[in-house]
């Protein structure tokens, strides 16, 4: 399947941006004079009435429309068995500065950028692999891609695991996800980095973020 990848030098993060709305008032006036036939008071009267009515149900549009749209129940678990729970990857290749002044390559998938099921998958996933141990020197010919393959196997075996990025760093490589559950991925990554025959070492961490903040400017890069 083709991915489309993107090329970018730096990551620049985003300024804020403020949006100002301008809303004008219509004054509607209705002059009745002590002359007037009843008929022509009633008319009158009607007509202003319906002017209202129309400009009462236009603000209302407009504010639906200012703070808030319908929202639909989503059944995540007709959801997370379905094509729409993983989107079509879009990945930008990054290329980074490290602190220590190196160069390095990453990786992310700004398909993530718009996901809409956000919230279902509401913990952040950090994990740092250290190549510089006496398990990395063990496996020489170990690359980021079975690395990161095996966090991502590993993961979705329990619950869905969103890959979103994946970095370099001056001691191996880091990489962020989101997933569904924490106690069961917290579990499992445990497990792995205790195990005496492990793959990698690493660390990892583990953060609720329901609007998926800790990767923003990478979405923005």
């Amino acid at each position: 399947m083709y991915i489309p990848v993107n090329f970018v030098r730096d990551i620049i993060l985003p300024k804020s941006i403020h949006t100002t709305t301008n809303l004008k008032r219509k004054s509607i006036i209705g002059n009745i004079s002590d002359n007037d036939s009843g008929y022509e008071y009633l008319k009158t009267f009607y007509q202003i009435i319906v002017i209202c009515s129309t400009e009462i149900q236009h603000m209302m549009s407009f504010f639906k429309k200012l703070f808030g749209r319908e929202v639909f129940p989503v059944d995540w678990k007709t959801v997370k068995h379905s094509e729409k729970v993983y989107p079509e990857s879009s990945i930008t290749i990054l290329l980074l500065t490290l602190p220590n002044g190196l160069k390095g390559t990453g990786w992310v998938d700004k398909a993530y950028r718009k996901y809409e099921f956000k919230v279902f998958c509401p913990y952040h996933v950090s994990i740092s692999v250290d190549f510089h141990d006496q398990v990395a020197e063990e496996n020489p010919d170990l690359d980021m891609g079975e690395i990161e393959d095996f966090f991502s196997d590993e993961l979705q075996k329990i619950c869905i695991c969103h890959m979103i990025s994946r970095q370099v760093s001056e001691v191996g490589m880091e990489i962020d996800c989101y997933v569904e559950a924490d106690e069961s991925v917290e579990q499992i990554l445990r497990k792995h980095s205790l195990a005496e025959n492990r793959l990698v070492s690493f660390t990892y961490k583990i953060d609720f973020d329901p609007k998926w903040k800790k990767v923003r400017y990478l979405f923005n890069a």
